[in-house]
């Protein structure tokens, strides 16, 4: 196995960052977003993060977990029956997860 030296392989460094700053969230997609979760009276045991899994735009009718891996994975078996990209939102920045869209012929 070998490294690419980042010289060598600059265009696809370019590529990967231009494609994150231009993801878009597009009706239907299954989001993953991190969220504060609310406290009446904060403890130090008690999770900081929860995450709402929605199908966008309808934010407030989607499920929520304590932890990452649960969500992803609701969200990509939803994103394969609903044929849709897997998204994951933080700090409103959209990244994919995963696809799974027909293909367009």
């Amino acid at each position: 196995m070998f490294r690419i030296a980042p010289a060598d392989a600059s265009a696809d460094a370019v590529e990967r960052i231009a494609s994150r700053r231009n993801m878009l969230l597009q009706g239907g997609d299954v989001v993953v977003c991190r969220e504060k979760t609310p406290r009446l009276r904060p403890t130090q045991d008690a999770p900081i993060w929860r995450y709402r899994v929605y199908v966008h735009p309808d934010r407030h009718e989607g499920r929520i977990f304590t932890g990452f891996e649960p969500a992803a994975t609701e969200s990509e078996q939803l994103a394969t029956r609903l044929k849709a990209r897997a998204m994951y939102v933080e700090d409103g920045v959209p990244v994919m997860l995963a696809d799974y869209r027909r293909e367009q012929h």
